[in-house]
């Protein structure tokens, strides 16, 4: 014999609930639903972002100083301080202070051959 049919029991046993229709207001509800579960959790997404971010900026930023990589000079015969620094300085005294502190040289006697740090 077959088993005997009990409503809306399918063979299964469990009980089958019936769906409503889909309408176009339910589909709304439910976008409008997952939007604002996205919402909630927006804040979180761009703090994560922004954190993110100051972290590659500080880890890659530069020097602001505008410093370029560091010149040598190789003094030659006749050559002065301040022949040297009249070449990059509309003022050769700052431009002679500037190299006398990046060489760190005592006086102003500088010698053929020396290599000079251009700062």
């Amino acid at each position: 014999m077959g088993r005997p049919c009990h409503g809306n029991i399918p063979e299964g046993g469990r009980f089958a609930r019936p769906r409503p229709p889909q309408t176009e207001s339910r589909i709304l509800l439910d976008s409008e639903r997952v939007f604002v579960h996205h919402g909630e959790h927006m804040f979180g997404r761009i703090l994560i972002v922004a954190a993110a971010a100051v972290f590659l900026w500080a880890t890659l930023a530069r020097s602001s100083d505008a410093s370029g990589p560091e010149g040598h000079y190789v003094v030659r015969p006749a050559d002065t301080l301040w022949s040297i620094a009249a070449r990059s300085y509309s003022d050769p005294r700052e431009g002679v202070y500037e190299l006398r502190e990046r060489n760190d040289l005592q006086g102003t006697m500088i010698v053929p051959g020396q290599v000079l740090i251009l700062p």
